[in-house]
């Protein structure tokens, strides 16, 4: 499931709106273990996609 949304998230880079719409969403079905790489996982590669929005990825 983790690598679908990274996939998926890969794909709507794009867009910041929906970028962080389906990182909320992805939360719900994650374990907290992958939501942690996750988090580490979308600092390291769009960090410039999320910019101001880091507090969205520590809220649960």
């Amino acid at each position: 499931m983790e690598e679908y949304i990274k996939d998926l998230l890969n794909r709507l880079s794009f867009d910041k709106g929906l970028f962080l719409k389906e990182l909320k969403k992805a939360r719900r079905w994650l374990t907290p273990e992958e939501c942690d790489s996750l988090e580490a996982w979308v600092l390291e590669n769009h960090s410039d996609v999320i910019g101001n929005s880091k507090n969205l990825l520590v809220a649960s």
